[in-house]
């Protein structure tokens, strides 16, 4: 017994079977039955036929005969993809009848996906515009996708969803009114087909009242393969009312229309054999269920296998067929290229030829403007060094006042502060030289700058033997803010110096400057006692880096070092 508990439930795979079929019906006669390679044909004809006329209904079209081919294939992502570029361009011509059929199609392939809010949302959309179209056939197959969707959400757990399947129900009696009002045969015998499903998974005996409606109408009609698929509804449908030898009647005469009729549809046969598997199961006969499982297997694998195949075979033709239209497509550019090439070196002769003439002529003249131009240029070089020299005697003439002043000055404060103005001064003349000898006129590099300026601070403190590190990275900066930067390390030096090295027996400063992306970051660091509980005094020296910070646009600070207990400053501003 545990090895029939193992087999699946057969109706659910019938009635996916069913409805693959109906909307084949639906969709046009034959269309359901035509091979996969076909059908990939036919799209890529299609298509190339659409472009080659610039056609854009028949491209849509043949984005949408991707889709199905695709979607036949499992291949539901690919042809979800088609299906909605086919939507664009239907939605900007307004074809809501297209539109409608779109959307039913996108929830198709969702709930083959079992996406089923998504699902769900493309078929309301679709009756939606169905609705408004006021097609009878696309509102019948919208509200058909609807029910569907509400069938299988039923299905899911039924003592729990029984809303679901009076939700199913409705829209599938309102598909049959729909078919009826159009007087629509075909149409009503696919809703009878789908309610007759819907009842025979609820054990209702309705489902026999249309399920026999909907053979009668195929039997009319020739159509074999539907009527493979009712009659082995109807079987299980007998087996489940407790009526076996009428279930085995109603198979065998499934199976003699499928053998006598030649339909040779791997749909049809599968239908066949699990209605045989689900009626030997019932009737617990296990080696009639092995021998009917062990040819359907084959029947599938062999059937993938022939379908892997061939689309394989289309895929290469078709990558084939590409690669030669690329090989010719490059061919036609490489010969436009050439004539192109061709003419541009027939006007390149004429041209030529027409400098050659006027060249004696031009030549002379393009002679003596060089020649102003390089006196003019030289004159400006004499004028620009004539100018850095005078900014540099008059830097010069600043700080010899400044240390005369300094000498004549006795009080203590007043020469410190002179000193001081001593050492800003310094820092511009540096800055100026460097400018100089460098010959950018326009930028300073730190990496030269800081350790110059440094030393300067530190020996007019004689502290030009003390241990320091810098760690510099090439930064490069424009001349004001170098300017404004060199205030602030002074200042910064001058006052590590006064309060952290004086009277320190082995004084240490670190100086690290690095930039990220665009931001520059200056960090000074000395081992002093630190800074004392009145912080930052508000000297001239503090209100100076206040100003130049405000003119870097930084951030700044002081703090102390937690592991030395040492003065630390940093300063970050952008580039």
């Amino acid at each position: 017994m545990e090895f029939f508990a193992s087999i699946p439930r057969i109706w659910a795979a019938v009635f996916l079977f069913v409805l693959i079929v109906s909307q084949g019906a639906s969709a046009g006669p034959g269309e359901s039955t035509k091979p996969l390679e076909e059908r990939m044909e036919y799209a890529r004809q299609t298509e190339n036929a659409a472009r080659a006329v610039g056609d854009s209904s028949h491209l849509a079209e043949a984005f949408y005969l991707w889709g199905k081919a695709y979607s036949m294939a499992g291949d539901y992502i690919t042809s979800q993809r088609y299906y909605l570029r086919s939507l664009r361009i239907q939605e900007v011509r307004r074809d809501s009848s297209v539109i409608a059929r779109l959307y039913v199609r996108l929830s198709e392939n969702e709930l083959g996906q079992q996406h089923f809010d998504q699902a769900m949302r493309y078929a309301r959309k679709g009756l939606e515009v169905a609705n408004r179209t006021g097609l009878m056939q696309r509102m019948q197959i919208a509200n058909m996708a609807v029910g569907k969707l509400y069938e299988v959400l039923w299905e899911s757990d039924p003592k729990e969803n029984e809303a679901l399947f009076d939700s199913a129900y409705h829209y599938y009696r309102t598909a049959e009114v729909l078919m009826k009002a159009e007087s629509s045969l075909p149409g009503i015998a696919d809703t009878y087909r789908f309610l007759g499903g819907l009842f025979f998974k609820k054990g209702d005996a309705r489902a026999f009242h249309y399920l026999e409606k909907a053979l009668k109408f195929f039997e009319n009609e020739t159509m074999y393969s539907d009527v493979v698929s009712i009659r082995v509804y109807l079987g299980l449908a007998h087996l489940r009312a407790g009526r076996p030898q009428a279930a085995f009647n109603m198979l065998s005469s499934a199976k003699e229309i499928y053998y006598r009729t030649e339909i040779e549809e791997l749909p049809a046969l599968l239908i066949l054999e699990e209605g045989f598997i689900e009626y030997f199961r019932k009737m617990n006969m296990p080696d009639s269920v092995i021998t009917h499982m062990e040819y359907l297997s084959g029947q599938k694998e062999a059937q993938f296998t022939s379908d892997r195949t061939k689309v394989l075979e289309w895929l290469n033709s078709e990558y084939e067929i590409q690669e030669k239209e690329k090989e010719l497509e490059i061919n036609r550019k490489q010969l436009a290229l050439q004539e192109r090439n061709l003419d541009l070196q027939k006007m390149l002769i004429l041209l030529l030829a027409a400098v050659a003439v006027s060249g004696v002529a031009a030549g002379s003249i393009f002679f003596r403007l060089n020649l102003r131009n390089r006196q003019v240029s030289e004159r400006n070089a004499q004028l620009v060094s004539e100018q850095s020299h005078r900014v540099k005697n008059h830097l010069q003439m600043v700080a010899s006042l400044l240390d005369l002043q300094a000498y004549e000055v006795k009080d203590p404060a007043a020469r410190e502060a002179i000193a001081d103005s001593r050492l800003r001064v310094d820092s511009v003349a540096l800055l100026q030289k460097l400018l100089f000898s460098a010959g950018t006129g326009a930028e300073v590099s730190l990496q030269d700058y800081i350790p110059r300026l440094t030393s300067s601070v530190l020996s007019v403190y004689n502290l030009a033997g003390i241990c320091m590190k810098t760690e510099l990275e090439d930064i490069r900066l424009s001349t004001d803010k170098a300017l404004s930067l060199g205030l602030i390390l002074t200042e910064v030096l001058t006052n590590a110096c006064k309060y952290a090295f004086a009277g320190h027996p082995s004084p240490e400063l670190t100086i690290r400057c690095s930039v990220n992306r665009t931001h520059v970051q200056l960090i000074v660091t000395d081992n002093g006692p630190g800074l004392g509980a009145e912080g930052e005094k508000a000297s001239f020296g503090m209100q100076l880096i206040r100003i130049q910070a405000e003119q870097l646009y930084a951030v700044y600070g002081f703090k102390n070092d937690p592991v030395t207990g040492g003065a630390v400053f940093e300063v970050g501003f952008a580039i």
